[in-house]
């Protein structure tokens, strides 16, 4: 009886660790992402999300996410608006040469974002999430961002 109760516990952990994913807020034309009570826009607002924000998936219903932030306060996200992070421990890649002498690493994925700083020629960078051709990076500074994947080898 233990036993199959250990197993069962076990799948349950095992299920659940599998939808554990993180995800970062990204791609608000207004700047912020509604945390709302319930899967859809006619639920109330808990909350603010900010772009590079993250949060842990917990369920799905649709294009809305059940997600949980950093201090444990649950709600309910557009996934249009959040990119999965593949890992913090992520490849190494290095920075190529650009007509400018530097690459911009920006606040989301696309030239409509706000620089964050310029990385130059052969900086390395970790790899911790995708977005169409532009690559999330963490810089060995702590700061992430984003940067076309041209320019990333």
């Amino acid at each position: 009886m233990i036993r199959r109760l250990a197993l069962i516990l076990g799948f349950f952990f095992v299920a659940t660790a599998a939808l554990a994913q993180t995800y970062t807020a990204q791609g608000m034309s207004d700047g912020y992402l509604n945390l709302r009570a319930g899967p859809g826009t006619n639920h109330g607002i808990i909350t603010r999300l900010y772009p590079g924000n993250e949060v842990t998936r917990l369920a799905k219903r649709g294009n809305w996410l059940k997600v949980r932030l950093s201090n444990g306060e649950i709600g309910w996200a557009s996934q249009s608006f959040l990119v999965r992070v593949v890992s913090s421990n992520g490849p190494l890649l290095y920075v190529q040469p650009t007509n400018d002498g530097f690459l911009n690493m920006r606040s989301g994925p696309g030239t409509g974002y706000r620089i964050k700083q310029r990385l130059y020629t052969g900086t390395e960078v970790k790899m911790i999430g995708r977005s169409g051709n532009w690559i999330h990076v963490r810089h060995s500074n702590g700061r992430t961002g984003w940067a076309h994947s041209r320019y990333l080898k």
